[in-house]
């Protein structure tokens, strides 16, 4: 009768894990792409979609006229009370 061999018996557990490894990376990577689709989809396609349809704009138009989006900002007089409160 054939005897027990335990090294025998953990090289097929090493090759066991390490195909078990490989194959959930593989899903893993699978799922990831189709949950990252799934989520863009839904969130960003269809915002855009539903900012299109109500004609709603979140950035302002440039002027014609004008060759920048910037906006002027006022100046600030800096002084020492503003300087204190600006945090």
């Amino acid at each position: 009768m054939p005897s027990f061999n335990p090294g025998i018996m953990k090289q097929v557990f090493t090759f066991f894990l390490k195909v078990v490894k490989w194959i959930a990376r593989r899903i893993g990577a699978l799922i990831t792409i189709i949950l990252l689709t799934v989520v863009y989809c839904t969130i960003f396609a269809l915002t855009a979609i539903l900012l299109k349809l109500s004609g709603k704009r979140l950035l302002p138009d440039c002027k014609k006229g004008t060759q920048t989006y910037w906006l002027p900002k006022e100046k600030i007089d800096p002084t020492m009370d503003f300087m204190r409160r600006q945090f």
